[in-house]
């Protein structure tokens, strides 16, 4: 009986990737040399939250600031829950102090909820640019200090937003991401319908050709016209019944 060869497993060769080498910026950055598969998140409100947020910010006339549960989702986080703490508050600015946070997280706690997923604070900017102040960057800070993950939310009455996600397990800050209400996904039933209705009501365009001709004007109209004007009138485009157009 003949042997049988030992299977010699030969190492896995590991294919080189070449550097995106993008280093023309005229400005201090940092700027990966491979490409990562990092993909932005969505933040999405419940309907009740996304509701809240938009009449907070339109009926109040000074800055005010709110907290929220959030929930891991697929797409990114759900903000699935909102608190407005006791703080102090300006046309300029707002203050949640440690013992406010302190007092909202045993509420949450006797609610049977988790307050460790309050991780999402938002705030309006009435009717300034929703870029982040001074003050706005030290409040983020003292929140992510204690956190691996947190998101911020910054409204106007305008309807501009800035959402920002902070994590510190990639070790990156997500800016500006979009953000909507959380809506139910089509069902399948849904899906399948609307792609019948596309396939069946979407045609494509019929071309004819048409030969070239030397003449655009019908035989008898341009014989009439010929009678009429001469040549050098007709090819003038300012020459309208028989007098050119007054500059």
């Amino acid at each position: 009986m003949a042997k049988k060869k030992p299977v010699v497993h030969k190492p896995a060769i590991k294919k080189h990737v070449a550097p995106a080498v993008t280093s023309s910026s005229m400005q201090p950055s940092l700027t990966e040399l491979y490409p990562t598969a990092l993909r932005a998140p969505e933040v999405r409100y419940t309907p009740f939250v996304y509701k809240a947020i938009q009449h907070i910010v339109a009926s109040q006339p000074q800055e005010i600031g709110w907290l929220g549960l959030v929930e891991t989702k697929d797409y990114g986080y759900l903000v699935t829950d909102l608190y407005i703490p006791e703080q102090t508050v300006s046309a300029a600015e707002t203050d949640i102090d440690q013992d406010a946070m302190a007092a909202l997280a045993i509420e949450i706690d006797e609610a049977g909820l988790d307050p460790s997923k309050l991780l999402y604070w938002g705030h309006s900017h009435v009717n300034m640019a929703v870029s982040p102040s001074h003050q706005d960057e030290e409040q983020v800070a003292a929140f992510v200090e204690n956190a691996s993950l947190f998101i911020r939310g910054i409204y106007n009455k305008h309807g501009d937003a800035k959402v920002d996600v902070y994590d510190k397990t990639q070790n990156v800050i997500f800016q500006c991401v979009r953000d909507c209400v959380d809506s139910p996904d089509l069902t399948k039933e849904e899906i399948k319908e609307l792609d019948a209705l596309c396939k069946a009501n979407l045609k494509k365009p019929v071309y004819r050709h048409v030969p070239a001709t030397r003449n655009f004007l019908p035989k008898k109209q341009s014989t009439l016209l010929s009678g009429m004007y001469e040549d050098d009138d007709i090819n003038d485009p300012f020459y309208v019944r028989g007098n050119f157009h007054d500059f």
